[in-house]
């Protein structure tokens, strides 16, 4: 009797699992430690889209396995091979998916960062940007880099004219990327007080507290910007000398009843 014939079908559901876990871990690595690194796995809401090849590869295979089979069935071998078959072209769509929407640049512009996603850059919007660097989207992580509205100023109000409306804002525009690196002036007159974070997150004093805590010994040195994803904002800490962003947190940036402008922000603070 060969090895194969000798198997249960809870033995055969059991390496069946294994092997689609493995498979799925390896994908897991890919897709939250590079494509989606970070916290910008929870602002772009892509755990959930996750979490179906999870249940289909994961769970659903191995639940297959274990209820065709039999090792009297004439067909076992052709129906393992289709179960197979079924669980990779499931797994390759989703990754092709969440390859198309991974972010790529994460763009400061108008006092704060947004993440821009691979599917709102076709190579017809990337040919028309100014520095080379930015005719192609990065691979495995986002790029940190900076868009400026034009000087010229019927061009910058038909920007925020069409952004209003809903089409595409400054942040998906390549022609007015440049890098990060010019902007540090900006980055920096931008920063919010540190301290703000409590005001706008009372109801996670704790997680509050956490933060405060890691740079009390630098406080001076250290603001945050408001960062912008697709299904959650994140706070971006940054150094306020290098403009440097020193970590991610999911705590709120700012609370809708509020203005994003100095004077509110100073007003709020001296308030509270």
């Amino acid at each position: 009797m060969s090895t194969f014939q000798s198997l249960n079908r809870f033995y055969a559901s059991g390496i069946h699992l294994v092997i689609s876990a493995s498979v799925v871990g390896a994908s897991a690595i890919l897709v939250f430690m590079y494509w989606y690194s970070g916290l910008l796995s929870y602002a772009s809401g892509v755990s959930d889209i996750f979490l179906i090849l999870v249940l289909v590869d994961v769970v659903l295979g191995p639940l297959i396995t274990l209820i065709v089979f039999n090792t009297k069935k004439k067909e076992l071998k052709r129906d393992l091979f289709i179960v197979g078959c079924i669980q990779l072209a499931a797994l390759f769509y989703g990754l092709h998916t969440l390859f198309d929407a991974r972010p790529v640049f994460v763009v400061f512009n108008n006092g704060r960062f947004d993440v821009v996603y691979a599917n709102e850059l076709p190579q017809e919007k990337l040919n028309r940007a100014v520095y080379n660097e930015f005719k192609s989207l990065p691979y495995l992580g986002p790029k940190i880099i900076a868009a400026q509205l034009p000087k010229d100023q019927d061009k910058a109000k038909d920007i925020i004219l069409t952004a209003v409306a809903g089409g595409d804002d400054l942040q998906q525009l390549p022609e007015y990327y440049l890098p990060y690196v010019e902007v540090k002036k900006a980055v920096v007159e931008a920063a919010k007080p540190l301290a703000l974070i409590k005001i706008f997150n009372k109801n996670q004093q704790a997680e509050v507290d956490a933060l405060l805590n890691q740079f009390s010994s630098k406080s001076d040195k250290i603001g945050y910007i408001p960062l912008v994803g697709k299904t959650k904002n994140l706070v971006a800490v940054v150094n306020i000398e290098t403009a440097e962003i020193m970590m991610m947190s999911k705590l709120k940036p700012l609370d809708d009843s509020y203005g994003a402008s100095s004077v509110d922000l100073k007003a709020i603070l001296k308030k509270n």
